[in-house]
């Protein structure tokens, strides 16, 4: 038992280094890696493991001849070439640019390469017409599978470590991981392609445009114009959508982004990339490897470690001596930079989780090994979530690949795995994701307050049930994500009310002035900033915005002992708002604060303050219009402006709301398979929250039940926190409940 313990606690300081250094960032991860190692050997008393000496100089030899070939203008080089391929091909956009992404960061070994295609692809996108979204999500997600089909890339380095001794070259890896990789931004694209409303049909676009964030392509003029001819004509608004699409996806763009290239920039491209390809030749055929006998005087080719860094460092010199460049002007490239960063990432975490490991192979490898023969695919879960929270490609492949090696897992299996290092977006960690978000000045490429729920991860399954109604053609929908006030409390949710947010900026002043010297008159954007927040509620703590309204909850009255600990209210802190409990959580509005930009309390001076910006979410009744209701609050903060100050305020998104027909066959199905399983009488309850999933599901069968129900209830499952759970009971009697509507259901379909 002592032995586990301690087992344990070595795993809580591999972790624990591995959240530290991604929370310092840049170098940390590495330094944290070997401080980890670092306690395993003189606390825990654990041997040293074998720190990845090859795989670290690959990684230097590799951005040295990189960064050789980004001083000479070969990057810049190479840029050209893709914005060129990516440019010539705007109809098939959302194919071409992920293929180009993945290629081009394959080739030269890091994803910075596809930093500089992000404006060309947008703009590609934005100027024909198209959701720029569905190209910039797949191509930044897909230049990461080039990562580990590249043969110079820092994870290769990490792993080729790993394999070559189980006899697995750079060549076996490489057959697996193009092939792999080619296909999967095949399918990103085809699912991308379906993701999303067309720009004339999203909201967030139409607002931007008449906001004067971003202005109308000539190209989505033409095809409004064309629809709203074609209306006029006759046509159905979905008919003359599709024709005027149809003829704008025909419509050529002259203008061209043009990428100036230094001289030279194509010779130096030329040698690395030739480099490359002799590394690869080498990988497939051996013979071509000088050999020398080994302990037992057999002749053996020098390892594809060697070649790798022997190529790597001519290349680097080559390029030097052809261009003529200073050995100073590549020590300032950012190449550079980020290649030693993820060079000492890769030497720290591996050489700890080697230490770590290979002390505990009975109580760590062995059973986790178990696991993931029995079911690979965990291999591929365990990457791409490690993947997602280091985030780097060479520290996970250092950490769960031994693993899996350890456990006598094939090597070919755990290579088809190995790509799962795309997790790395499956966090908004990225410069990449940040980058792409904030050069779509259309709106459609996001992030949301949702770590995984944003543009990178597909499909979002309301955009692609939206985008394919026919189908998604049904009478009854049973969504289990909801559930009762207590366990054993049998409820049904008839409402849930929607989700509308907007951001509003206040400025005052044109720059930060001493508040000793021009405080008392000239305002400061803080003390507007209060005032008109001030404004959305009264005295009693409700939202008051002239045409936001609520109703009367009709159903089950929320509980008021539950509804206190769960909303982890302090003893003594009273309620807000008027009116029953019910009525103020499920079908009155309610207006909050959810983030705001000023100075933190640390970096507060005295100075007045030019500028403040806010974010707002209004949850809103059921049954009311969405657009309107924040349309609403977003007249009434310019309404509250005090002195004339600046204020802008923006559209973010406007939710869907949901409301049964509680006089459906289906609700009164639904609750008698709840009496029947219970034994006690059904509640009718609201949800202050919103499913997205369910307002796309109405958009195709408007007329269709939604039965709302589940196991998570409001007392004990703490939804969505850190410690979140069911209770087994609960979910087996929710289990039976469904099992016996289905079967009600399919006994009133059968007549």
């Amino acid at each position: 038992m002592m032995d586990v313990f301690i087992v344990i606690l070595e795993a809580a300081v591999v972790l624990g280094a591995i959240v530290l250094g991604v929370k310092t960032g840049g170098l940390g991860l590495g330094l944290w890696g070997v401080f980890g190692t670092l306690i395993l050997v003189f606390v825990f008393r654990l041997p040293p493991g074998s720190p990845p000496v090859d795989a670290f100089f690959i990684v230097i030899a590799v951005i040295t001849a990189a960064a050789a070939m980004q001083a000479a203008g070969g990057i810049d080089y190479l840029v050209s070439i893709a914005s060129k391929i990516i440019q010539a091909n705007p109809k098939r956009l959302t194919y071409v640019a992920p293929l180009v992404s993945f290629a081009f960061t394959a080739l030269s070994g890091t994803s910075n390469i596809f930093f500089a295609l992000i404006p060309v692809i947008y703009e590609t996108a934005y100027r024909n017409g198209q959701r720029p979204e569905r190209a910039l999500a797949a191509s930044t997600v897909t230049s990461a599978l080039g990562i580990t089909a590249s043969p110079v890339s820092a994870a290769m380095a990490a792993y080729l470590v790993l394999a070559a001794p189980q006899g697995f070259g750079l060549t076996s890896i490489l057959l697996i991981t193009i092939p792999a990789a080619i296909v999967a931004c095949i399918a990103t694209s085809f699912i991308q392609q379906r993701i999303g409303k067309e720009l004339l049909d999203d909201p967030v676009f139409l607002k931007r445009v008449e906001d004067g964030t971003v202005e109308m392509a000539p190209v989505l003029a033409a095809e409004k114009k064309a629809r709203e001819d074609a209306v006029a004509g006759g046509a159905s608004p979905a008919d003359a959508a599709k024709q005027a699409r149809k003829q704008a996806l025909n419509t050529k763009t002259t203008d061209t982004i043009t990428h100036e290239v230094p001289e030279g920039g194509a010779t130096a491209a030329a040698i690395f990339v030739v480099a490359i390809l002799a590394i690869v030749v080498m990988g497939f055929f051996p013979a071509l490897r000088p050999a020398f006998p080994d302990a037992n005087g057999d002749l053996k080719p020098i390892s594809m470690s060697i070649v790798i860094e022997l190529f790597m460092f001519s290349a680097a010199l080559i390029i030097m001596l052809v261009r003529k460049v200073k050995p100073g002007d590549v020590m300032k490239q950012s190449l550079l930079a980020s290649g030693f960063v993820a060079a000492i990432a890769l030497f720290g975490i591996a050489w700890m989780a080697d230490t770590f490991i290979s002390a505990n192979q009975e109580t760590i490898v062995e059973p986790l090994g178990g696991l993931v023969t029995t079911a690979p695919i965990l291999l591929a879960v365990a990457l791409l979530l490690m993947a997602g929270l280091t985030p780097s490609q060479s520290a996970t492949t250092n950490t769960i690949i031994p693993i899996a090696i350890g456990a006598s897992m094939p090597i070919g299996v755990i290579t088809a795995m190995w790509p799962s290092l795309v997790g790395v977006w499956l966090f908004p960690a990225n410069g990449s994701q940040i980058a792409a978000v904030e050069t779509d000045l259309t709106g459609s490429t996001h992030l949301t307050s949702v770590p995984v729920w944003h543009s990178f991860t597909i499909p979002h399954l309301e955009e692609f049930v939206e985008k394919n109604p026919d189908r998604f053609r049904f009478d009854v929908a049973v969504i289990a994500d909801v559930g009762p006030q207590a366990v054993n409390r049998p409820a049904i949710t008839t409402a849930m009310r929607g989700d509308v947010s907007c951001t509003i900026t206040v400025s005052t002043l044109s720059a930060p002035v001493h508040s000793g010297l021009f405080g008392g008159a000239a305002p400061d954007a803080m003390t507007t900033m209060i005032r008109i927040l001030a404004g959305l509620h009264d005295e009693n703590g409700d939202t008051v915005i002239p045409g936001v309204t609520g109703e009367a909850w009709p159903g089950a009255e929320m509980d008021e002992a539950i509804y206190r600990q769960g909303s982890a209210i302090l003893d003594g802190v009273d309620y807000l708002g008027t009116g029953s409990l019910s009525d103020r959580v499920w079908s009155k509005p309610s207006v909050t604060v959810i983030g705001m930009d000023v100075p933190s309390v640390a970096e507060g001076g005295n100075v007045l303050i030019p500028s403040v910006k806010a974010r707002l979410s209004l949850r809103i009744a059921p049954g009311v219009d969405p657009e309107g209701q924040l349309t609403a609050l977003m007249d009434h903060l310019r309404a509250q402006t005090p002195w004339n100050c600046k204020v802008e305020v923006e559209w973010v998104k406007a939710g869907s709301i949901f409301k049964a027909d509680v006089s459906a066959p289906a609700i009164g199905d639904a609750e008698a398979a709840l009496a029947e399983i219970y034994g006690k009488e059904v509640e009718r309850i609201g949800s202050g929250g919103s499913i997205p999933l369910v307002a796309s599901l109405l958009k195709c069968s408007p007329q269709a039940s939604v039965v709302l129900w589940g196991a998570q209830d409001t007392e004990h499952a703490r939804i969505h926190a850190s410690d979140e759970s069911v209770d087994p009971a609960e979910l087996e009697r929710m289990i039976a409940s469904q099992v016996l509507l289905l079967h009600r259901l399919g006994e009133a379909a059968a007549g």
